[in-house]
């Protein structure tokens, strides 16, 4: 019987997971507050401003107290023209609600609602059969004409999709703060504007003929008159799980509003209105879009987690410091989005964990759902190599050897991968029949990457399966853990009898602590229903040759292959239709010739990353790719370099190659914000939106940070998730761009003067450097 308050479900899944099931796994418990803040911009200047200046301090000081992180989502500054150019601010929005709702413990998602709708964009991506259907109800040839002007079909997109183009693809200076292109510049603005709302036009009267014909669905009418704003909503609230425990609602009123009140100056930030033959009236169908969607959020929250406030219209908008009522509302309003954000932490911090008796485990829950979730992502993509998986297979099921099994490749060839599959494949091996599993994929958390804490989680582990206590005496060094894992390893044997299997990847990865790469710790001599399969590279820290010193027989050993032809193309197509992509045939061959060269994983998902990209109308000349490793991620970062400039990007790169131990999110945005460099590059053309305050828009790392994603780890360090390179080659090639001479210099030092600080907090008001 488990104590009162302790969950039966969640412990047996834990027992489960301890002996290597791989399904159903949960989310790892995160140390990080991370709220997306909702709202119309021009109207809500004074809300924001407020949350940034004085909530935001508070909270993170309250959040450091609990030992958590906090960051604050604001996406009105940070969104570069390129983004604008390239239509993509609405999806850079929804995948940082997203994340959002992915890592923050507590609440995720804020909304602050006004007197607006917000801006309404055009669809940036439209259905093959979607896009046929509007042009068959578009009567004028001269609007059909701009529609596949500014529309291009993507057979590459699966299924097809007619994709809005870039702005510069017409309007060349867009964007351009070149020296001397101030004036083609503006022109270019107005004449992309005076394009859109034609575009908006003539999309919205086809949806709305062919709705009225009934050959589209009324929701599918509402993606044309929707605003940036309320998809927002959808995302983060009506659509969300459990919006209670992680949303709030701020809804602002003015009284006093009247006809006369329309011709104020500033009434346009806060309503939308139009001119009807001269005379200024609200917008009716916008305010009905905007009654609907109050609707709907009452009706999701069931009238809790909102505060409505009611403020006197005066001219000239909101003005706290101007006007008294206005100063109270914006004192109220900070104090209660404090209070609410405290106290959906603290509920947060009450689930933080599930209900299960940790004490009475060894093995650490976090660490344990890293190793096999890493497990589960690196199965996903996975083809080929039945060669080596049938070796291993032979081995785990016939050798009587007793020995260990090496597995040896240069990097990037795929060793981590086979290792995930061997995992999961264990399973169909034994026939379904009962074994224990053990995965430690090393270097890719804190808890493994040396020897002593990865040997005392191995033995945890099995002596919670074996259901045995370790004598602390045991382990309270590595000399007596070296010793006792031999003795403990024979008495799991004994206890479970069903087979074991105990995998350690890249034992390169280990830092050099208490000799590691001497390979001493590694048990030589197996009990006969264990079998310990690693995997390293061939030269580093010379870990290869003393294996064969220890095991000297070749049948201990299985050189991992480059992948054939037909791997590779098994790869592109799950890699691709994953993410319901193809490539022309023509691409195809580009793709397979320079995969060739160099036929391995790495190198292939580095050439994968860039011909996902590429449409099937993109001319031949433009599809680019490197001619090897080195090369591939050199391009990667200069493509980062152009996307997000080239000072943020080569700075936020050298800060994670330079952190011993990784840096957390906050404090990569803690650094570039107290660094001159960086700050002058991102306000080169405006200035921060909040007088007083320069921090580094969160999303431009937040970007940078998504491109880079599948390239970096996780790492928990000290109880915080730090980011680190997971493929040595980005570390050799980081290094050697971005921490080398002076600059290598100033990045050192700008993040000792960050850890070196009394608080963090000086990044909030640092004001150094040059100003925009």
């Amino acid at each position: 019987m488990l104590k009162e308050g302790f969950d039966q479900e969640a412990e047996e899944q834990f027992r489960r997971m301890i002996k290597g099931e791989l399904d159903n796994i949960p989310n790892i418990p995160r140390s990080i507050v991370r709220i997306f803040i909702s709202s119309t911009f021009s109207d809500m200047r004074a809300e924001r401003n407020a949350i940034v200046r004085e909530a935001t301090p508070k909270l993170r000081d309250f959040c450091a107290e609990h030992d958590l992180d906090f960051q604050m989502v604001d996406m009105r500054w940070g969104v570069t023209d390129d983004s604008q150019n390239d239509h993509s601010v609405e999806k850079i929005c929804l995948l940082e609600v997203e994340n959002c709702q992915k890592i923050s413990l507590g609440p995720n998602f804020v909304l602050i609602k006004g007197s607006r709708y917000g801006f309404r964009p055009i669809p940036t991506e439209i259905s093959s059969e979607d896009f046929t259907l509007l042009t068959s109800y578009t009567t004028n040839p001269e609007h059909t004409k701009l529609l596949h002007t500014w529309y291009k079909k993507d057979d590459n997109s699966q299924p097809p999709q007619y994709i809005l183009q870039p702005i510069r693809s017409q309007f060349t200076f867009f964007g351009d703060y070149s020296p001397g292109c101030d004036e083609p510049r503006a022109k270019d603005t107005e004449n992309w504007r005076q394009t859109f709302e034609q575009l908006q036009l003539i999309l919205r009267q086809a949806a709305k003929t062919a709705a009225d014909a009934g050959k589209i669905s009324s929701s599918a009418l509402q993606e044309y008159y929707q605003s940036v704003t309320e998809t927002e909503i959808k995302k983060g609230l009506l659509d969300a799980k459990d919006p209670v425990a992680h949303t709030m609602v701020y809804s602002r009123t003015f009284t006093g509003l009247n006809n006369e009140s329309l011709s104020d100056k500033d009434i346009k930030r806060y309503i939308e209105i139009k001119d009807n033959n001269g005379e200024l009236e609200v917008d009716t169908e916008i305010e009905s879009l905007r009654n609907q969607l109050l609707s709907k959020i009452k009706k999701k929250l069931k009238g809790s987690n909102c505060h409505d406030y009611e403020i006197p219209w005066m001219s000239g908008g909101v003005d706290p410091n101007a006007n008294v009522p206005h100063g109270k509302y914006i004192e109220s309003f900070c104090n209660d989005f404090q209070s609410d954000m405290k106290g959906l932490i603290k509920d947060g911090m009450a689930d933080y964990l599930p209900k299960i008796r940790f004490s009475g485990w060894y093995t650490d829950y976090a660490e344990l759902i890293h190793h096999l979730q890493f497990c589960n992502t690196k199965c996903e993509t996975f083809c080929g190599q039945a060669d080596v998986l049938d070796s291993v297979k032979s081995y785990i099921l016939t050798d009587t050897s007793r020995k260990p099994l090496v597995l040896h490749a240069p990097s990037g060839a795929g060793k981590t991968s086979i290792m995930a599959m061997i995992m999961k494949n264990l399973s169909s091996w034994f026939k379904k029949k009962n074994h224990v599993a053990v995965i430690r994929f090393l270097g890719t958390s804190p808890l493994s990457t040396n020897i002593y804490d990865v040997l005392f989680g191995v033995c945890g582990q099995l002596a919670d399966i074996a259901e045995i206590i370790m004598e602390p005496v045991s382990y309270k060094n590595m000399k007596n853990l070296l010793e006792y894992v031999p003795r403990l390893f024979r008495r799991v044997a004994s206890a479970i009898k069903s087979p074991v299997v105990i995998l350690l990847d890249s034992l390169d990865q280990l830092t050099a602590n208490h000799d590691a790469h001497s390979l001493a710790w590694l048990p030589t001599i197996l009990p006969s229903n264990i079998k310990l399969i690693v995997s390293t590279l061939p030269e580093e820290h010379g870990i290869l040759d003393n294996l064969k010193d220890m095991l000297p027989i070749d049948d201990n050993y299985i050189a991992v292959s480059t992948l054939s032809v037909t791997t590779g193309k098994e790869i592109v197509n799950k890699y691709l239709s994953q993410r319901k992509r193809t490539v022309t045939d023509n691409q195809l061959k580009v793709l397979m010739s320079y995969f060739t060269q160099a036929p391995g994983p790495l190198y292939l998902k580095l050439l994968l990353d860039e011909a996902v990209r590429w449409r099937s109308y993109t001319p031949e000349h433009e599809n680019v790719l490197a001619d090897a490793v080195r090369s591939a991620i050199k391009q990667l970062f200069q493509t980062l370099e152009t996307k997000f400039g080239e000072v943020i990007t080569n700075h936020a790169l050298g800060y994670i190659t330079i952190a011993m131990n990784g840096a957390s999110e906050t404090e990569i945005e803690d650094v570039l914000s107290c660094d001159d460099e960086a700050l002058n590059d991102v306000y080169r053309y405006h200035d921060p939106p909040v007088e007083g305050i320069v921090r580094i828009p969160p999303v431009l790392w937040a970007r940078l940070r998504y491109d880079l994603n599948e390239y970096l780890v996780e790492r928990r360090t000290h109880n915080k998730y730090t980011l680190n390179w997971y493929h040595r080659q980005f570390i050799e090639a980081a290094r050697t761009l971005y921490t080398q001479g002076k600059a290598g210099q100033k990045l050192h030092r700008n993040f000792s003067e960050i850890f070196m600080s009394d608080s963090v907090n000086a990044a909030f008001s640092f004001s150094g450097g040059k100003q925009p």
